[in-house]
């Protein structure tokens, strides 16, 4: 009986960073987008990748390790990759893929990857930061069982040791209403404190599900106060979705900020026209809709998990797909120039 490849692996860290090294891969994404190049069922996980490469964990897959060697295609056995020392492995692969950068080497050691602390970006709330198209309840009577569509800014913390800061836009009757604050993380839990100017606006609330990379999605409830409504201005809590936007939708986000017409929802259509990669994930329509909910509602609801979770699937391969369409025209344009 053979072993499982976990039990051999040897150096396996630091073989996947010279790995993203050979491939020309300056962030882990990139070598997501390598792996899903070479096959679209890939076992890589980026999520968990960034432990693998910190040397926390190992892949559970061993599917994984197979398609590793035949990405890296150096005519030696995955059980031989595995195995073998991290010398024989980086002259392995630069005879296959050329000399490793002597940086990308030194940094494969695993002192250095123990000392080097993980990026910020993926730490807490960085990990949101980005731009979202917004969906939740309208609550207005006049509006009666329609979708709201915002949008979301999430940025950077404005000092050392400052929480991450947020900017919530929504169209209302009369113009546009927007709110800020920060992006406080309670534990893992994610909840933002948003104001308006002045306190012209009633506070908002959102507690959103704890990310996983790429934070395709942010889902949760969200609490505030109708703002256009004859019996002053109701509390409420509405499920709320937030979904990123690419950076090819950012300059018709906010302007298209509205009430969505019964016919524009679910709203597959309205990401496609803000960038979104949505033909690579059909189901996304359906996972919206068992997540935000059907029609018009009042009051508290837990999001199901289950459903998030379906959610994050949809929305991950959404947003990988569009990344690797945004790779593949650089290198068409570098190739062009």
């Amino acid at each position: 009986m053979s072993l499982h490849p976990m039990a051999r692996a040897r150096d396996f860290a630091a073989k996947l960073r010279l790995t993203a090294a050979a491939l020309g891969c300056t962030s882990q994404k990139e070598l997501a987008l390598a792996f899903r190049r070479h096959d679209p069922d890939t076992a890589f996980d980026l999520g968990r990748s960034y432990k693998w490469m910190q040397g926390r964990t190992l892949p559970r897959s061993a599917r994984l390790f197979e398609e590793w060697a035949a990405l890296l295609d150096t005519g030696h056995s995955t059980e031989q990759l595995l195995s073998c020392s991290l010398e024989e492995f980086g002259a392995w692969i630069a005879a296959r893929h050329g000399p490793v950068p002597v940086l990308a080497a030194a940094s494969a050691s695993p002192a250095a990857a123990a000392e080097r602390p993980e990026p910020l970006a993926r730490q807490g709330a960085g990990l949101l930061q980005g731009h979202y198209a917004c969906y939740s309840h309208a609550q207005s009577p006049y509006f009666q069982g329609r979708v709201i569509r915002a949008s979301l800014l999430v940025g950077r913390a404005p000092s050392r040791g400052a929480p991450p800061t947020a900017r919530y836009a929504q169209a209302i009757t009369g113009g546009m209403a927007e709110v800020s604050g920060p992006v406080r993380m309670y534990g893992e839990t994610p909840c933002l404190e948003l104001n308006g100017p002045a306190g012209s606006l009633a506070p908002v609330f959102m507690t959103l599900f704890r990310p996983t990379p790429p934070a395709s999605v942010l889902a949760g409830l969200m609490l505030s106060f109708t703002v256009v409504d004859p019996n002053n201005q109701p509390p409420y809590a509405t499920r709320f979705v937030a979904v990123r936007v690419p950076e090819a939708g950012l300059a018709g986000l906010e302007p298209s900020n509205r009430y969505l017409a019964p016919a524009e929802w679910p709203p597959s259509a309205d990401l496609a026209a803000l960038g979104l990669a949505v033909d690579a994930a059909p189901e996304l329509n359906a996972c919206m809709l068992d997540c935000l909910g059907q029609g018009n509602w009042s009051g508290s609801d837990r999001l199901p998990a289950a459903a998030f979770a379906r959610l994050t699937a949809a929305c991950d391969r959404a947003w990988l797909a569009t990344e690797e369409a945004a790779a593949f025209r650089g290198e068409a344009r570098a190739a062009a120039s």
